[in-house]
């Protein structure tokens, strides 16, 4: 049996903003099995759902206040190298930004001027990310509480590395206490 579902992303005015995405996924019918491999099979495919959704959505948004600033401003328009990256209670994700330039000079740029600024090796932290890493390293080793979440998170290709997540938790202490 096959399972199917589709995402719109639709503007107010009832116009389609994005071309809809559908995530397939086969349902077991026969296994010793069956609920375990339903469950591991539907919670794939929210994983899928959740980050398709968030990036599709996202990338667009990025590229119209984009295409907005240059209407206003002028200039020449271009994908910024590196993309914009955000570790998520539902894992981690990239979508591209733009930089709007007059000449040589940058006047806008959706990875500072629309989402937050980031360093150059730096995720943007969600407040669900945060409030994760923050409550499972208060009872678990910083190994075990990445492990966890990662697990959870179904982040298998990039998880999120250890050394992060302890630098993460030592400065929120640091500004805490003073």
């Amino acid at each position: 049996m096959l399972a199917r579902l589709t995402i719109n992303i639709i503007d107010h005015d009832g116009i389609v903003a994005v071309d809809p995405v559908a995530l397939e996924i086969e349902l077991p019918e026969d296994s010793n099995r069956i609920i375990d491999e339903v469950e591991e099979g539907v919670l794939r495919w929210r994983e899928g759902a959740t980050r398709t959704l968030t990036t599709t959505y996202l990338k667009p948004l990025s590229h119209k206040k984009a295409q907005q600033a240059q209407a206003s401003l002028g200039g020449n328009l271009t994908v910024n190298a590196v993309p914009y990256r955000v570790d998520g209670e539902i894992g981690r994700l990239t979508f591209p930004t733009y930089a709007l330039t007059i000449g040589s000079e940058m006047v806008w740029n959706s990875a500072t001027d629309l989402f937050a600024a980031l360093g150059p090796r730096e995720y943007y932290r969600t407040a669900g990310m945060t409030e994760l890493m923050l409550s499972t390293t208060g009872d678990l080793s910083y190994r075990k509480a990445v492990t966890l979440f990662n697990r959870v998170r179904h982040e298998e290709i990039d998880p999120t590395p250890v050394r992060t997540v302890a630098a993460f938790v030592e400065r929120e202490g640091t500004a805490m206490q003073s």
